[in-house]
């Protein structure tokens, strides 16, 4: 009893696994014990993190990501969206586009008056598996396991509305928000997750700003006009109409 008693986790930790074990009995700990004794390796250990209840920080991790890198030090190296380094990039699409005018230009014109930028857009699919240990621990531990929590991530981003930045092999993207979301759930991503993520850049405009005087505007001393004396009413030409017409001025009602 006491040799597969020694593959049993410590009683004291907390059990509670998805088959409904007893405190202390977790199966996904037992498998990678297991695994351990007679060396076979992290593929039996990625095995048992599929048992292990949602434990995300354990499972197998690839050499190539090396020891555990603060996040801060890979924003900018490796591709992430918003800070978020998912188990595999399958693609990244980058649509950079100029509108350009189709009407003629007059010659000697600037000619970037009539060609603008549209906003950049982004398509990346991304992939995730709850075998595998997180890429960064405890980024994706909000939910039962490393899929649902790297979806519910997403779902987050996109309606915070917030800015953000995305970085990619090819270069770095500012004011990014997720436009779309498509993540197809069928018995291949029963224990993953493959989704595609659409981004678009939101264009910010500086506004200039022109400070003027408090005073009231006048004009130049050379449109000034002098005092503009009035008319005698005796003078005008109504007037003088309606005294040819009465024989007088005399007939003329002031």
């Amino acid at each position: 009893m006491s040799f597969f008693t020694s593959f049993l986790p410590d009683p004291s930790s907390s059990g509670g696994g998805c088959f409904g074990e007893p405190k202390g009995l977790n199966v996904g700990d037992v498998l990678g014990n297991i695994g351990d004794v007679f060396g076979l390796g992290s593929v039996w250990t990625a095995v048992g993190t599929m048992f292990s209840g949602g434990r995300t920080d354990v499972g197998y991790r690839p050499r190539q990501w090396g020891a555990d890198i603060d996040a801060r030090q890979m924003v900018l190296v490796q591709t992430n969206i918003s800070g978020l380094f998912f188990d595999g990039i399958m693609s990244t699409e980058i649509q950079e586009q100029l509108t350009i005018t189709s009407h003629p230009v007059q010659s000697g014109a600037n000619i970037s008056d009539h060609a603008y930028r549209e906003p950049t857009h982004i398509t990346m699919e991304v992939f995730m598996s709850d075998a595998m240990a997180s890429r960064q621990p405890g980024q994706f531990n909000s939910f039962f396991n490393k899929s649902v929590s790297a979806y519910q991530r997403l779902l987050d981003l996109q309606r915070s509305r917030i800015p953000m930045v995305v970085h990619t092999r090819l270069g770095t993207y500012q004011n990014m928000l997720i436009e779309s979301i498509s993540a197809p759930d069928d018995a291949s991503t029963m224990n993953g997750l493959r989704c595609t993520v659409a981004m678009r850049e939101v264009l910010v405009a500086t506004v200039a700003t022109v400070k003027v005087s408090a005073r009231q505007w006048t004009t130049d001393s050379a449109t000034k006009r002098g005092p503009v004396q009035p008319n005698d009413v005796r003078d005008t030409v109504l007037v003088q109409w309606g005294a040819k017409g009465t024989g007088g001025r005399q007939g003329v009602r002031r």
